[in-house]
């Protein structure tokens, strides 16, 4: 009873996994249209073409068809009445009817299968029924323990036929599905290809810009010791400063009584601040005739910017012909560009030396000063009468 059941019905499966398949086609067509809704009719029959001329699947090659597939012809599954219906006891089965034997397809040809009936699911377990024609076995009894193996064997094996058509029509599937896909994976290359070479321009952009950076934060850091030290130089400046202003104000205490030297010192002052202030007013009356000549300057710069505007209009009828000339100017600027380089480090040398001077020009002030303090000590020495009891509790 079992085995009857399961005969009869595989063929049904079958054909539940054919209308499944075609309705997985359809769907796939109507999502590749709901995909292209705009795309004319004349690129669907093109695109159908390609596909129906396509390299053949590796199915195809190792010569191994799907019986159910397009490329063989169907062929009907489905149990036939005459094999379902039981056979009388003393009767067998007649082996050259072609209507009543179902066959199986193989690489050679038609093979007929046993029947499922062979076994009548009315009769009892320890009858004895008359012996069946198969091709595999010829003349045989089912109802002995050989039988109902060949029976089983037999099942197995179209149960795993049909697990290679079910597995040859996936890869069908999937090889159709490849060719779908395939445009798109071309698109994608594209795209990675652009990005890569877009990542490595901006790798390369980013690498200078790095460097770049680098040479700012180095000139960062040199603006900062070069800040540190003026700082450092200022604040012993002024150190000096307070020492000078402390001694200033002694030496002030000291001179109080000195009348004479404090008036001679006051006409020297005055006499100084005369020069400076007659100094003042020519820089200041210089300065007023370079305004005026600025104020005209600009002036003449506002009329001429007019002019320049007409001629910019003029000009621009110019720019194709000084495009020509651009890999001139380039060659040019270049060139400007490494006379500029070496102008800034004659600069630098020269503000170098310049702040060499000056550090040196600093030092023969101080020493100046010094000398003229000294100087100024030993007229007051000359000037002043002996040394009075006065002066030496001073």
């Amino acid at each position: 009873m079992k085995k009857s059941r399961t005969l009869s019905t595989t063929p049904q499966i079958v054909r539940l996994f054919r209308v499944d398949g075609k309705n997985k086609n359809k769907a796939q067509e109507r999502e590749l249209e709901e995909e292209c809704p705009r795309a004319q009719p004349r690129e669907r029959e093109r695109e159908r073409s390609r596909q129906r001329h396509s390299l053949p699947t590796v199915s195809e090659m190792n010569g191994l068809h799907a019986l159910n597939s397009p490329l063989t012809k169907s062929r009907d599954v489905s149990p036939s009445p005459g094999l379902l219906a039981p056979i009388p006891n003393g009767v067998r089965r007649i082996s050259g009817d072609v209507s009543s034997s179902p066959t199986r397809q193989s690489m050679t040809g038609p093979v007929p299968l046993p029947s499922p009936n062979m076994l009548s699911p009315s009769s009892p377990a320890g009858e004895k029924e008359s012996p069946g024609w198969s091709s595999a076995i010829g003349h045989a009894t089912t109802a002995g323990k050989s039988g109902r193996v060949i029976e089983k064997l037999m099942a197995e094996n179209d149960k795993l036929k049909r697990e290679l058509e079910l597995q040859v029509l996936r890869v069908q599937e999937l090889e159709r599905n490849a060719q779908t896909y395939h445009p798109q994976i071309e698109a994608l290359l594209e795209k990675v290809d652009s990005l890569s070479h877009a990542s490595t321009m901006d790798s390369s952009l980013i690498s200078r810009r790095d460097r770049r950076i680098e040479e700012l934060k180095t000139d960062n850091a040199s603006l900062k010791e070069d800040r540190e030290i003026m700082q450092r130089k200022m604040r012993d400046i002024e150190r000096q400063r307070d020492e000078a202003v402390d001694q200033s104000k002694r030496e002030v205490l000291s001179l109080v009584e000195s009348t004479k030297h404090a008036t001679v010192h006051a006409e020297i002052l005055e006499t100084s601040h005369r020069q400076l202030s007659a100094e003042y007013r020519a820089r200041r009356e210089k300065w007023n005739h370079d305004l005026a000549n600025l104020h005209e300057e600009r002036e003449r710069d506002a009329k001429r910017i007019a002019r320049l505007d007409v001629v910019c209009d003029q000009m621009r009828q110019e720019a194709e012909r000084t495009r020509r000339l651009q890999a001139d100017l380039v060659a040019k600027w270049e060139g400007h560009e490494l006379a500029l380089r070496a102008t800034e480090r004659e600069a630098d040398a020269e503000s170098d030396r310049f702040r060499q001077k000056t550090h040196e020009m600093n030092q023969v002030v101080d020493q100046m000063r010094w000398l003229m303090g000294m100087h100024k000590v030993q007229e007051k020495k000359k000037a002043d009468p002996p040394d009075s009891p006065r002066d030496s509790t001073q």
